[in-house]
């Protein structure tokens, strides 16, 4: 995992290092997914710059749990 430095000037963190594949890494976590089956809270702002919030929708989606709850924070991060 790259190492992130403080955000710069503008607000955005900045990258040191190999970014990983992010598709990929999604992939991989999507497909272990279903094998949590404890209760599980998603929560994800629609801001983020970072992490777009279809990864969580995706995890959230095929998660093996019984009792879960996907939270949007409007303007969050």
């Amino acid at each position: 995992m790259p190492a992130l430095a403080p955000t710069d000037i503008t607000g955005e963190v900045v990258w040191i290092g190999h970014v990983p594949d992010r598709d990929a890494s999604l992939r991989s976590i999507t497909a272990q997914s279903a094998q949590l089956t404890i209760p599980l809270l998603v929560i994800h702002g629609d801001a983020d710059p970072i992490v777009p919030i279809a990864g969580s929708q995706q995890f959230y989606r095929h998660a093996g749990s019984a009792d879960k709850i996907f939270k949007v924070y409007a303007g969050g991060y």
